[in-house]
Formats: C-alpha cells, structure tokens, sequence
C-alpha cells in the first residue's frame, strides 16, 4: 500500500488514525466495504497529495478502540487499532476543484498510488468533489462534496516546531486556537495526534474548530511511553455517508495548523 512520503507522512497517518476510528464508531457487525478520499494540501508545503482507498472490515465494536469523551466537544481514541482489513478497488477516482484536477487508478491488488505535489493541490474554501466509480458490482463507489478548511493558529501552547514540544503525561494536555469565523467552515475539526514516531501508542484527538480549545486528559497521556515521539495538527473537513450497513464512504480534506507562522506539527518529547 502506497502511502504519503516526505513531510506529509506524519499527518498522512494522523488522518488514517481519524479514519480508522470513523469506521469503528459503527456498532454493526458483519464485513462492510468502506471508501476513502483523502487529500492534504497547504500554502507552506512542497509535500501535498491526493490518496484514495477501499477496503472491506469487520465492524463489530472493539472495546480497545473505543473512543473517550473528553469535553467542548472533542473526542480521543488511546491506542493502536487492528481490526482485520482487506484491500480493494473501488474503481477510478476522480477529484475536481483541485489544481490540477485527479484522477487515481488501482492496480491489481487494489491499492492507490499517491498524488504528490510541490505546490498546493487547494485553497481555503475551494469546493472540492470526489467521483468514485466504483468496483466490478459498483460497490463503493459515490460522489462527495466538500468545501476546503481553513488553516487555524494555536494560542496554546506557544513553542517553536524547530525545537519541539514538550509534554508533561501528569498533567492535562491544554490547546487552544483561533476559530474561523468563515460559514462555509461550519463543520470543520481540528485533529491533534500525541504518540510514538512509529506509530506503536498513540492518542488521537478531534474537537469541533469553533470550540477554541481542547484538553487531553492526563490518565490518556501516562499510556504513552516517556521519551521521544511525534506531534501533529492538523485542520479537517469530513463528508462521511453510511448508506447501509455494509457500506460507508468518506472524503476527507486537511491542511495546517500554525504556531507562531510554522506548522505545528514536528517532534515532542513525553516526561
């Protein structure tokens, strides 16, 4: 399976965490076949790209992934899901309202090579929609609308990405950022990913953007282990349908979140 390279890399597997975690929300047991867009893009990044997949699960509830309130809105999962997973193609996947337009083909086995780009793929509020056609029996396949998001500034914590973060996991994690006040960003999250470089352990947080702020509560934070690890933002919007129980289908659009005019996202450091 192809995946994201370069800088994208980190927020590419926050965002399939996000995912994975949409798909296990679903208490219906029974394979389901699910359907996935995704695209980053971002006026600072030389690493943007378009990606798609499809792949058939077994949606029953797992109590390891199961999602934790934690207030204004927001919502963690605490560690590493694995539920059995089998790719396959849900046809030719085209993208409009990106520059330049998309299209993505499945090889053989199912899997989608990524569209990389040097320069933005979007804008804030560019109207992007996904055409999927779907495999031999037009499973999987839809159509899907979204406006992109908007890049959001933190508040909190101030600290420069060059150096990395520092987080303490006996205390509550506080964010804090800067809404958009733009209509069409009604329903757009911030998502924020706490966890080891290679993806072991791990919180993943969202929070509606118009909260403002968010916090990780401690007893979340003390499953990471100490040492050194990743820290991602990004900003989202989610077209996620479910049809039926056997089928669901997503586009997901992303870009940055800034601190102090760098994106967010970099190492961190766990005492």
């Amino acid at each position: 399976m192809s995946t994201p390279g370069g800088g994208s890399a980190l927020i590419w597997h926050s965002l399939r965490a996000a995912s994975l975690q949409d798909t296990l929300e679903s208490e219906t047991t029974g394979e389901a076949l699910w359907s996935g867009v995704y695209l980053y893009s971002a006026a600072n990044s030389t690493a943007n790209y378009a990606w798609a997949r499809g792949f058939t699960s077994n949606l029953a509830s797992l109590p390891e992934c199961a999602w934790v309130d934690v207030g204004d809105g927001g919502v963690c999962q605490r560690v590493q899901c694995k539920p059995a997973e089998k790719n396959t193609g849900i046809g030719t996947v085209h993208i409009f309202g990106t520059d330049p337009a998309i299209q993505l083909v499945p090889d053989a086995n199912g899997n989608y090579p990524t569209h990389d780009s040097a320069t933005p793929l979007y804008s804030s509020g560019d109207p992007i929609l996904a055409f999927v056609g779907g495999n031999g029996d037009r499973r999987g396949g839809f159509v899907a609308f979204s406006f992109a998001p908007e890049p959001l500034n933190l508040v909190t914590p101030e600290y420069d990405p060059a150096v990395g973060l520092e987080v303490s996991r006996d205390a509550d994690f506080h964010v804090t950022w800067k809404p958009s006040k733009r209509p069409e960003q009604g329903k757009s999250r911030i998502n924020l990913y706490l966890g080891t470089n290679d993806y072991s352990a791990y919180i993943n947080c969202g929070w509606p953007q118009r909260a403002g702020q968010g916090t990780v509560p401690a007893e979340l934070l003390r499953d990471l282990p100490a040492g050194p690890g990743s820290v991602s933002f990004a900003t989202m919007v989610k077209n996620v349908r479910e049809p039926n129980a056997q089928k669901r289908t997503e586009l997901r659009l992303s870009t940055d979140v800034y601190v102090n005019g760098k994106s967010a996202s970099g190492n961190a450091t766990f005492k």
